[in-house]
Formats: structure tokens, sequence, C-alpha cells
């Protein structure tokens, strides 16, 4: 939203970027990009074995709790220097995957943005009639 980007612009952010890759066979998977508040940037050893998700790191290393994860999924055209990273054709169909993290006081402590060619990526929704 207008207020996650505009606090990007004045704040001091740790990026990580780079290619993930799918656990159970090594392909690339999609381009991440995370930005994490200064005041909350996780230890870099931990982020750096890439086993625990970010946002779960910085939960634990600074006793927040989560209260609410936004996400917009989008249509895009995948950037040739983002396909060559993924060993992907370039300008095909793109799915940009963006969250906002937020913690029990409503803060902003993560953006994430993922960049997925358009076959690599699915959402399946069930939807329950309550009783």
């Amino acid at each position: 939203n207008d207020r996650d980007v505009a606090a990007l612009q004045e704040g001091r952010y740790l990026r990580i970027a780079g290619v993930r890759y799918k656990v159970s066979d090594g392909r690339p998977l999609c381009w991440s990009e995370i930005y994490v508040p200064e005041r909350y940037a996780p230890d870099r050893k931990t982020v750096n074995d890439g086993v625990t998700a970010i946002y779960d790191l910085i939960l634990k290393q600074y006793g927040l709790r989560l209260e609410s994860v936004n996400q917009d999924v989008s249509a895009m055209e995948l950037p040739r220097a983002i396909a060559r990273e993924l060993g992907a054709e370039d300008q095909v169909a793109a799915l940009s995957v963006l969250r906002h993290y937020y913690t029990a006081m409503s803060q902003l402590f993560e953006m994430s943005r993922n960049i997925y060619p358009a076959d690599r990526f699915s959402v399946r929704t069930s939807i329950r009639q309550r009783a």
C-alpha cells in the first residue's frame, strides 16, 4: 500500500535478494526480494542458513508476534534479467506476489516480492460453508 511504499523511502532497510530454489529437486523457483526495516534486521548468519523464512527469524529474534500478512498477486511480464537467473524464457507471463508482514502492534516488519514464471506458481483455495 502507499503507506508502506512511503515507509520504504523514508527509512533504512536491509534488502535480501536472490533466486529461491525448490527443495525437492534444486531447480530455480522464483526471484525473491525481501525488505526489512533496519531496526528489525535479522542476524545475517541465520539468514545465510536459508532454512527458516526471514519473517520467522525476525519474530523469534525480536520476540514479536505476527498479527497479519497481506498478499497481493498480480500478473506481469517476466523481466529478461530475472528470466536468465531462473533459466526461463523472458517476456513470458509471470506472477508477482507482494506480501506485507505486520506485528501485533500493526507495525510493518517485512515486505517481500516474489516473481514466479507462470508455470511455477499455483494457488488452491478451499471455501467451506459455516454451520
